[in-house]
């Protein structure tokens, strides 16, 4: 009876972990939908629009339905995720 439990856990855990390595970072989608239309430097001027955690989410989800990008909501907060980590660093 035990192995007929484990079994579909085992599976499901081995799914999510294969599913976890093929997912693209943060970083891959903020080049795939973002930098490749403005680059890097929107970031990092002086006078940046994005002077929040909220105003950064709000950026992101904007673009996300402006563009048609069409992400997922988990993959618009790994691009919230990355882009704070790596230039904003607002504190969560």
């Amino acid at each position: 009876m035990t192995r007929v439990i484990l079994l579909p856990i085992l599976l499901l855990t081995l799914q999510s972990a294969v599913a976890d390595q093929t997912a693209p970072s943060g970083a891959d989608l903020t080049q795939q939908h973002c930098t490749r239309c403005h680059g890097d430097e929107v970031y990092m001027r002086d006078n940046r629009k994005v002077k929040t955690l909220e105003s950064l989410k709000q950026q992101a989800y904007g673009c996300n339905s402006m563009t048609g990008a069409n992400l997922f909501e988990e993959d618009v907060e790994k691009i919230i995720n990355h882009l704070n980590a790596e230039f904003y660093h607002f504190e969560r």
